[in-house]
């Protein structure tokens, strides 16, 4: 039987040379952000592959097809495919900055000090849970990282302030996250509609919970229809958009696990 391929399409050299310049920018705001893995990790290939590509377009006679898939490969250095654990590992990366942030600015405070080594057995546990893929192990040293975050502000730490002109994360990334939320979301209802299962009059309880269920759904379903493809910024927007009734959602949960039925009345 013979197999045929679908023809590839390949970009026009100036469709290439601007993707490849806009790479080229994406790729320095990204080794300017604050994540010391992420810059070890692009300084390298990643220039390497910028070199590469602008050795190519100042030839002769430009190869596009090898053109293109170099210009992939450095989409992919940049904004690695979603092929990620839960939660994603940018959250880790950037809890763990925000960590030691929070005790390198206050040198003066034994408390906060004094957590630097569970901070360094954390990143160090997490880090080899997330090369292994050990999906459990992951998912309990963020839990740890978040709680430790927790101790470091009633210790008296101050959380590093976000810049507004900070270049907003890929799109597929920041829909992960999104999505990584909207699941905790999930969960939280499905343990407040559990408690409240067990407590007198449970009848009263499923269609509320289902109202909140349908309203997390409808999240889950806006920001998965965000194409991957959409500018980042312009991404930035449509996904708070889509969050945008979130810390509603997240207060009637923690109303349901109360048990207060008045914030629900008619």
């Amino acid at each position: 039987m013979l197999v045929t391929f679908p023809h590839q399409v390949i970009p026009d050299l100036a469709t290439l040379r601007g993707k490849f310049d806009e790479l080229k920018d994406g790729l320095e705001n990204e080794i300017n952000k604050d994540v010391p893995q992420d810059r070890v990790r692009l300084a390298g290939p990643g220039k390497k592959l910028v070199r590469d590509i602008k050795k190519i377009l100042d030839g002769e006679a430009p190869d596009r097809l090898i053109l293109n898939r170099k210009i992939k490969d450095l989409q992919n250095v940049i904004y690695p495919p979603i092929k990620d654990m839960n939660p994603p590992s940018i959250m880790f990366d950037r809890l763990i900055a925000e960590c030691r942030t929070t005790i390198t600015n206050a040198p003066n405070n034994p408390a906060l000090t004094a957590r630097e080594p569970e901070l360094t057995r954390i990143e160090a546990a997490g880090r080899s849970a997330f090369a292994t893929k050990d999906h459990r192990k992951w998912s309990s040293e963020f839990d740890k990282l978040e709680k430790l975050r927790m101790r470091l502000e009633e210790d008296g730490g101050v959380k590093p302030p976000i810049s507004d002109d900070r270049e907003p994360d890929h799109t597929e990334v920041q829909k992960a996250t999104a999505a990584w939320q909207i699941e905790q979301l999930r969960s939280q209802l499905n343990a407040a509609r559990e408690r409240r299962a067990r407590e007198d009059r449970p009848e009263l309880w499923p269609p509320i919970c289902d109202e909140q269920a349908r309203k997390i759904s409808k999240m889950a379903l806006d920001i998965n229809n965000i194409s991957d493809e959409m500018p980042p910024k312009q991404a930035q927007g449509s996904v708070r958009l889509c969050l945008v009734s979130y810390h509603e959602i997240q207060a009637n949960i923690r109303e349901i696990a109360n048990g207060n039925m008045y914030r629900f009345a008619p």
